[in-house]
């Protein structure tokens, strides 16, 4: 019982008063209406009964009904507790009791006393201290009202013949009645115990069906899943697959384009003037061609003739291989125009330049924007003198020291149909040692260094003038290495083709 009281985490005790109540209430009552209808029949045994006061005698004998009918009333009324109707039941019936008809007759007295003690114990419901006390009231009231309506002793009570019985009867009809109850409390806490466990029980197998009812929800989800995963998987397999077969043909592509601009790399590289060539009209010179991609979009050309040499070097539209086609095209139209058309002034190159680039890239339809800026220099051997025009593209040369930049035309070559462009002709005293440089836009926008910024005009004129005394090939290595290192500090990616190239006469 315990062990169960523990498992179920309720208070029997708490429980037992309940149901006490409840049955005191109801034994009450029922015990109330049999003492108001049956008592009055007591005294029918009792009626040819000499008798030391008859008076007396129907006023105990009826007392019982009276007084506990006037207890009902008053307990169906104020609802007092249940114990106190026994108790006024008890006391009536054993105050009448204790009266005897004749005061010789104790053996009618034992039986009918026995006769309380079986009935009260079997139609109460009492807790044990309650008969404790009914039990010393009876031996109160025998004794009183033996000694006070029959004249007697105390002591001759008690010698009474088989007074003994009255005490055992009512001591074991009293401890039956302690006995019952126990039964009572200890049953109906089992029953209840019981009960709530298997109610208990019940509520844990709903749960539990309910739980399985779940769970086999979850595993059909589950399967519905794993098939929806196992397509799914199907679907990324095949997926993979034809990706793979596409990565492979892009690579083949790549493979087959970058191919193809590599053979255009040597194509682009024969149409270039070879060192060996540049060799033969310098002496001392250098040439910085860093593409960004694997074709360029600069250019440098020359020719040389007995007196003469032209020189140039040139930044086309775009880089890579849209660059690269400008650059086979600016190619070709200085050669139509120098050889073919016997054009060597400098100015005079770069108007005919322009004509052709409009005409070739038909821009007065097309609204190709498309064109080259250019620096070309014509150098008189002979009379050591230089010409030099130029389309948006500057010239630095270096002599006795001093530093000069012309910067040449505003307009660039190709692009827009001005008549009113201007390509000077600026003319240079060779008579001095002079080293003089030509470039694309490439080296000083390039974006690098700690702060991320363009390399700078400002910056590669005065990198020039710094190293320009030193040996040609020495300052390729300078330009090269500071490149690289503006690039590298912060991994930055070229932007655009690099064309520098230094020339010292």
């Amino acid at each position: 019982m315990e062990d169960l009281k523990g498992v179920l985490n309720i208070n029997l005790e708490q429980e037992w008063e309940k149901e006490y109540k409840r049955l005191g209430e109801m034994y009450a009552f029922w015990g109330a209406v049999m003492v108001i209808i049956f008592y009055p029949t007591a005294i029918f045994p009792e009626l040819k009964l000499a008798k030391n006061n008859e008076t007396l005698w129907y006023i105990f004998r009826a007392m019982p009904s009276v007084v506990v009918g006037i207890t009902l009333l008053l307990y169906r009324k104020l609802k007092f507790k249940h114990e106190i109707v026994f108790e006024v039941i008890a006391l009536a019936i054993f105050t009448a009791g204790s009266y005897r008809a004749n005061c010789e007759d104790w053996i009618a007295h034992l039986i009918n006393y026995i006769i309380l003690f079986m009935t009260s114990a079997v139609l109460t419901v009492l807790k044990p201290y309650y008969y404790i006390i009914n039990f010393v009231g009876v031996i109160i009231l025998n004794v009183t009202f033996y000694m006070i309506f029959c004249q007697k002793s105390f002591y001759s009570f008690w010698t009474q013949r088989d007074s003994a019985l009255f005490i055992v009867s009512g001591m074991a009809s009293f401890a039956m009645a302690i006995f019952r109850y126990r039964i009572l409390k200890n049953n109906f806490q089992q029953r209840f115990a019981l009960r709530q466990a298997m109610n208990e029980l019940s509520f844990k197998n709903t749960q539990l069906l309910d739980a399985q009812d779940e769970l086999q929800n979850k595993n059909e989800e589950i399967t519905i899943q794993n098939e929806q995963l196992k397509h799914q998987k199907e679907e990324i397999l095949a997926q993979r697959d034809e990706i793979e077969l596409q990565k492979n043909e892009i690579e083949r592509k790549n493979r087959n384009i970058i191919s193809s601009i590599n053979y255009a790399k040597r194509i682009q590289e024969a149409v270039l003037p070879h060192h060996d060539d540049l060799k033969q009209i310098f002496k001392e010179y250098f040439v910085l061609y860093q593409p960004r991609d694997i074709v360029s979009g600069d250019f440098f050309w020359a020719i040389r003739e007995e007196n003469y040499v032209i020189f140039a070097v040139a930044d086309c539209t775009g880089h890579g291989v849209p660059g690269a086609f400008m650059t086979m095209l600016g190619s070709n139209m200085l050669n139509n125009i120098v050889l073919a058309k016997n054009i060597t002034k400098p100015s005079e190159i770069l108007y005919e330049l322009d004509r052709e680039v409009l005409y070739m890239l038909k821009q007065d339809t097309s609204g190709s924007q498309d064109g080259m800026d250019i620096t070309l220099c014509y150098i008189d051997l002979v009379n050591r003198k230089m010409q030099m025009a130029s389309a948006h593209n500057p010239l630095v040369y270096i002599q006795d020291e001093n530093i000069h930049i012309i910067k040449g035309s505003i307009h660039g070559i190709g692009g827009n149909f001005e008549n009113s462009k201007v390509f000077e002709n600026h003319e240079i005293d060779l008579s001095l040692t002079t080293t003089f440089y030509m470039f694309s836009d490439g080296f000083q926008d390039q974006f690098g260094g700690e702060r991320n910024k363009k390399f700078s005009s400002k910056k590669l004129y005065q990198l020039l003038y710094n190293n320009h005394l030193l040996p040609m090939t020495e300052q390729y290595k300078i330009l090269h290495q500071e490149i690289t290192d503006w690039m590298g500090s912060n991994r930055e990616s070229q932007i655009d083709d690099i064309t520098v190239v230094g020339v010292r006469i």
